[in-house]
């Protein structure tokens, strides 16, 4: 059985590659190219299950849903965004999973509490 790889990159990563190619958009060689914006490994989905039910720190259902096309592995190639755009990830799938757990803690609490999300 074959392990599914999926590329999981934190959303300041993305972020902070948006902005590096706007802030160099008016350079001729940029126009019309294509930046694979990732972390360039590959996590199994099993990895990641575990991965969630360690950070939350306790038993927490895991179920990937189903979807139509079944690909083995979809790890983004950034090889070009690290050399053209100086791209390079800075957040590790474990502390990223950590911080948006940590922001949904705080999020459904001070829901819980009357003030909502702020």
């Amino acid at each position: 059985m074959a392990r599914h790889l999926r590329d999981f990159v934190y959303v300041t990563d993305v972020a902070a590659a948006i902005a590096g190619t706007v802030a160099r958009l008016r350079d001729p060689a940029l126009a019309g190219r294509v930046f694979n914006i990732g972390t360039g490994v590959g996590t199994p989905f099993d990895d990641l299950a575990h991965l969630v039910r360690e950070r939350a720190g306790r038993a927490v259902p895991v179920r990937l849903a189903e979807t139509g096309e079944r690909r083995e592995e979809v790890v983004a190639t950034i090889d070009r965004a690290r050399r053209e755009l100086g791209y390079a990830p800075t957040v590790a799938l474990a502390d990223g999973l950590g911080r948006y757990l940590d922001w949904l803690r705080a999020t459904l609490a001070a829901e819980r509490s009357g003030q909502g999300a702020r």
